[in-house]
């Protein structure tokens, strides 16, 4: 009898242990939880640029040539706007530029990528100012110096290169979540001006007419 009654409480007492010991896991769990959860809370949002601080800048503040940052982490020295990648919120106008005449050969990729939501499915650029190369019809191309090209992801290439001068603003809008905008300088000519301005935002598919 009384080694039946010993085991029974020594069973009931390694239950309460089990039972304390799951209680402190799902504590501990949960506390891990609301960590994450603050953290992510406390971060950046995919389109905006984290200041060395901890604040939160948009994306494109990022080597506009303006700090924007407290501690002007966004402005860096040598930094560039070049191949990096750009997202944004539905609806929302940003812009980045190119001004300084890069040493050839040069390469510089810009992907725009809509995440979906309230960050957008498409891609809308406006380029309002356009200096690369020059354009030479006898030539190769027609773009001997170099050009701009236009891709998208999950689709195939067509080709077009475009090069010389261009003011005003001139509208592309994507089919995909996905657009990569590259410019290739060759060469560069002594007294000719290199530069590019653009102006994108993303769209939600439900507001893409065909027209």
């Amino acid at each position: 009898m009384f080694c039946i009654v010993a085991a029974g409480r020594q069973r009931a007492g390694e239950r309460r242990r089990r039972a304390r010991a799951a209680w402190r896991g799902a504590l501990a769990l949960a506390a891990l939880v609301a960590l994450g959860a603050r953290g992510a809370a406390g971060g950046c949002g995919v389109a905006e640029f984290a200041c060395r601080s901890g604040a939160c800048v948009r994306l494109d503040a990022y080597c506009d040539g303006e700090a924007q940052c407290a501690d002007g982490s966004d402005e860096p020295a040598q930094c560039s706007v070049c191949n990096r990648t750009y997202y944004g919120r539905v609806g929302v106008a940003y812009a980045v530029a190119v001004r300084s005449a890069p040493r050839a050969p040069f390469l510089c990729h810009l992907t725009f990528t809509a995440g979906g939501g309230a960050h957008g499915d498409l891609v809308q650029l406006a380029f309002d100012e356009f200096h690369v190369g020059r354009y030479e019809p006898g030539a190769l191309d027609g773009c001997p110096d170099g050009y701009m090209q236009l891709s998208e992801l999950g689709r195939p290439f067509t080709g077009g290169s475009w090069c010389g001068e261009a003011d005003g603003a001139a509208l592309y809008y994507s089919e995909t979540a996905t657009v990569t905008v590259s410019v290739k300088l060759f060469r560069a000519r002594l007294g000719e001006s290199f530069g590019f301005r653009l102006r994108y935002k993303f769209l939600a598919q439900r507001d893409a007419v065909v027209r």
